[in-house]
């Protein structure tokens, strides 16, 4: 991953901008959200709905909120984890597109939980975070009791953020823009700079935060 080169410990906030209480990460996607590709809709869908806060030998559950709190921090943030009638029909129609019979199961098992979420949770890209003193406690402590339960990184990552920040700044709201395995982009990049490095760090666009993946074995 390459950052922007002009970020410095003198314009990171403005930079990002946030100040010294607000937290940065390039974005946060709910299953309602039209941009979610199909994979990841059925993914976070059926993980909202089995996903618990504990696991036999692992002692987590009174690290989090309860569900009800944790609704409430999501909501404080603008974000619902329900999901549509409709969404969660395509998404049984996805699972069966794609061969796996049990996982159009549990879809449809779902489908009986429609207002009974586990635990909500979100997934973000989680490439590049911004942590405040004040959050970073709560928020290394919750990525480690999710990491004991299991839970996918750029699942676990988001959703403890959400649990521990007052403010979360995005690339929706900062103006900031990120590329992240996004390869026909990617290739365009490799074109326009020729694979040389110098080139695309002393050209790098003023907004993008970063790019990923930059293969360095391929840039001169």
């Amino acid at each position: 991953m390459l950052l922007n080169p002009n970020i410095n410990e003198n314009n990171l906030f403005d930079f990002f901008k946030t100040d010294k209480n607000s937290c940065y990460i390039r974005d946060l996607r709910v299953p309602s959200e039209k941009r979610y590709t199909k994979r990841n809709l059925l993914w976070v869908y059926l993980m909202q709905y089995s996903f618990k806060l504990y696991k036999s030998g692992v002692e987590t559950k009174a690290i989090f909120p309860s569900k009800e709190e944790a609704l409430e921090r999501f909501a404080k943030h603008g974000i619902n984890v329900q999901i549509t009638l409709w969404e969660q029909l395509c998404s049984i129609l996805y699972s069966i597109s794609i061969a796996r019979p049990r996982t159009t199961i549990r879809s449809i098992f779902a489908m009986f939980k429609r207002n009974k979420v586990n635990y909500p949770l979100v997934w973000a890209f989680s490439d590049v975070l911004l942590i405040p003193d004040s959050v970073m406690s709560a928020f290394c402590n919750y990525c480690g009791a999710f990491a004991a339960l299991d839970l996918f990184v750029e699942i676990a990552i988001p959703t403890a953020l959400i649990l521990s920040a007052n403010k979360i700044v995005t690339d929706r709201t900062s103006g900031l823009s990120s590329i992240a395995n996004e390869y026909k982009i990617i290739d365009n990049i490799e074109k326009l700079y020729n694979f040389d490095l110098n080139k695309l760090i002393e050209n790098f666009p003023d907004n993008q935060l970063y790019i990923h993946p930059v293969k360095l074995s391929k840039w001169k």
